[in-house]
């Protein structure tokens, strides 16, 4: 059994979007809390709970969310829910990545699509790519699953 975890660096850009997400949402739609001086308490609230939040969430996210590598499936594990993929139903694995750090995106035909967060060595990627027996090309799936994007 392999822990794996996902990138700390991709963890912590997500992160970092979220918040600068969030927090423009928060400021255009409370704009005349920000535009009258003295802020009032609510204002500061809107600064200052996000952040902490999402800080909170990022330190969870990095010490609960890991994959686990057995030999005939693999364990995703994010909180409290754990989610098991076969080898065997995987049936297409998008091969197009321009490098390491983009999101590993594959394909069951029960569960749907389903997009990883890469580890720091890529070491998830190359396990799927040798472990799951039952890859389609690129051209075959769109045949077969015309109505899927990934």
């Amino acid at each position: 059994m392999n822990k794996i975890r996902p990138s700390f660096k991709k963890l912590l850009l997500y992160a970092i979007i979220s918040l600068v997400v969030v927090e423009t949402i928060l400021f255009i739609s409370f704009f005349s809390y920000f535009a009258t001086f003295p802020w009032q308490a609510f204002t500061y609230a809107i600064v200052i709970l996000p952040p902490v939040l999402i800080f909170i969430l990022f330190i969870f996210s990095t010490r609960q969310y890991y994959y686990v590598i057995d030999k005939k499936n693999f364990m995703m594990k994010k909180f409290n829910k754990e989610f098991y993929f076969d080898y065997d139903n995987i049936i297409y694995i998008d091969q197009n990545r321009k490098n390491k750090n983009k999101a590993i995106a594959f394909f069951t035909p029960k569960n749907g699509v389903h997009y990883l967060t890469p580890d720091k060595d890529d070491i998830l990627y190359q396990t799927l790519l040798k472990k799951c027996q039952n890859l389609i090309s690129e051209q075959d799936f769109k045949i077969r699953f015309p109505n899927v994007k990934i």
